[in-house]
């Protein structure tokens, strides 16, 4: 991303940069653009740092922060005190993300007892952490249905109830196909787009 990065900034011809899609990506060029004042455009990045990128930093979708808020919230006025974070080692938006989590759980009353990673789909440290630690909730900080889906079935697979939150969109077709009845009972924060024409959307709106 670099390389393609260096060829755009040595070309006067452009004048906007469209892309990439992940938070990830888009924080690591960021400021190149940003010193160059070329306007960057990262349709769908939702990592909160990417506002604070620099003025020529723009993105299309909405902050992460808005919706793990409402998460945090939502599992205190539940009863829920004790969370464990479970954080993709390799991505930074995961990272960020849980922090957000931790700082607005934490600052309601709640505490973390436990910080747990996982690589790839690998999650038995991930697991014996969470085991050890006993939470009484589980807030998964990732964003992909399938990788979700995999999570509580080797949660349940290994005995373990706990309920479990992310931030993961509700409509990722994979927490169904996938995750079948261990998707029962997740917490989910997503998008949700109130000026749909359909009429059960409307009504939904009205009330």
């Amino acid at each position: 991303i670099l390389e393609i990065a260096g060829v755009i900034r040595k070309n006067q011809d452009y004048l906007v940069v469209l892309g990439p899609f992940s938070s990830q990506r888009s924080l690591v060029i960021a400021p190149l653009f940003n010193g160059d004042h070329l306007a960057f455009l990262a349709p769908v990045a939702s990592d909160p740092r990417l506002w604070e990128a620099g003025k020529y930093s723009f993105t299309a979708t909405d902050s992460n922060y808005p919706r793990v808020r409402g998460l945090a919230h939502r599992l205190i006025a539940a009863g829920y005190r004790k969370a464990g974070v479970v954080v993709d080692r390799d991505s930074v938006l995961s990272s960020s993300v849980a922090g957000y989590f931790r700082e607005e759980f934490e600052g309601l009353g709640g505490r973390v007892v436990c910080d747990a990673v996982f690589v790839g789909t690998d999650f038995s440290q991930a697991l014996a952490r969470l085991q050890a630690a006993e939470p009484d909730t589980i807030f998964f900080s990732d964003y992909r249905g399938a990788v979700l889906a995999q999570f509580v079935n080797a949660l349940r697979d290994a005995g373990m109830e706990t309920q479990v939150s992310s931030q993961t969109a509700p409509f990722t077709r994979a927490l169904v196909t996938d995750a079948g009845s261990a998707a029962e009972g997740l917490l989910l924060s997503g998008y949700y787009h109130p000026d749909t024409p359909r009429p059960e959307v409307k009504r939904y709106v009205r009330r």
